[in-house]
């Protein structure tokens, strides 16, 4: 054979060659791949928060999401996504394609679900990845004007002279607050009667028209009511105080030693997807929370930026699960 026809068939047996080496991979079962992450992100990042807007979950993600486009260098679009107690948007994340382009943005009340839900249809610790914790707050218990009460103390008083009596609102039955007064009421061995709001903005405009006495609620939702006196605060919920609200003391240091009830903002993402996407964003958000700007409006807000490990945040969902499944069962809570 003479040298330009060997020279003309070289590419073709090349090509033949690695034709044959791809068919063996696929006989084996071995599917190349493109190496997942590599280019990530290179389009518009979702971010589906379970929530109507304006609420804490909302706002946090609003804030997070510019910053984070910002550095990723592609738009991350916020899309609230409320209903079913945030099973809807986390449906919609569990079943997405899991290249990193749709996020779920979720409160604690994802840790809820699987004691409140009868019909559960998918399992938050397998069906979606942890990516970070982004915030945890705390709640403040606050109290109408014309309620005589100015501690803790006084409230539980006030409210043991006068059982079933006072009212305490909430987002609805099931919701984060509503449990949160449920571990108080029996904290404190008090009998509070509750009344369910459809939702937390209602349950606010209640407790300043008077007709709930008692409500708890996250510091950044309640603090423009605290500050112009329209709600009166006793305690916050935490483990110690909030920077927010430096003088007032924690519901354990008011007399119900042991109390904490908090809260926190996350970041996860569907399952399958590649540990190279779930640090980039772990990465990046972990950044973001360091940007003096961005920690000066979250602690402003009531809230104490996190950026935490996906493993650590894995745990925190775990213990939630515990702690709220049993005051659930303990109250016999139901979601309507």
């Amino acid at each position: 054979m003479n040298r330009e026809l060997v020279e003309a068939l070289s590419p073709r047996r090349c090509w033949i060659r690695h034709a044959a080496a791809a068919l063996a991979l696929f006989a084996f079962g071995v599917i190349p791949h493109p190496a997942q992450g590599a280019d990530y992100p290179n389009r518009t990042i979702k971010m589906l928060v379970p929530f109507a807007p304006g609420g804490s979950t909302d706002m946090v993600a609003r804030i997070v999401a510019v910053k984070l486009a910002t550095r990723l260098g592609q738009p991350v679009v916020v899309e609230n996504r409320p209903g079913a107690g945030t099973a809807i948007a986390m449906q919609a994340v569990a079943r997405a394609v899991p290249d990193g382009y749709t996020l779920l943005f979720s409160s604690s009340a994802l840790a809820n679900y699987p004691s409140l839900t009868k019909n559960v249809v998918l399992d938050v610790q397998h069906d979606l990845v942890p990516v970070t914790t982004v915030v945890s707050a705390m709640y403040v218990v606050l109290v109408h004007p014309s309620v005589p009460a100015r501690t803790v103390p006084e409230l539980i008083t006030l409210a043991k002279s006068r059982p079933g009596q006072l009212n305490i609102g909430s987002a609805g039955s099931g919701s984060a607050n509503h449990l949160a007064g449920e571990l108080f009421k029996s904290a404190a061995g008090i009998d509070l009667v509750h009344v369910q709001y459809k939702g937390s903005g209602p349950a606010l405009i209640a407790a300043i028209a008077g007709e709930v006495q008692v409500i708890i609620e996250p510091i950044i939702s309640a603090r423009a009511y605290i500050d112009s006196g329209r709600l009166r605060a006793l305690a916050v919920t935490g483990d110690r105080r909030s920077i927010a609200l430096p003088d007032l003391p924690t519901v354990a240091e008011s007399g119900v030693p042991g109390f904490e009830a908090s809260f926190w903002l996350g970041v996860l993402a569907p399952p399958g997807i590649s540990q190279d996407i779930v640090a980039t964003l772990a990465g990046a958000i972990g950044a973001i929370l360091k940007d003096p700007e961005v920690k000066a409006q979250l602690v402003a807000q009531g809230t104490e930026p996190i950026g935490d490990r996906p493993d650590q945040f894995a745990r925190r969902i775990a213990e939630d699960i515990a702690k709220w499944g049993k005051v659930i069962r303990d109250a016999k809570v139901q979601m309507q």
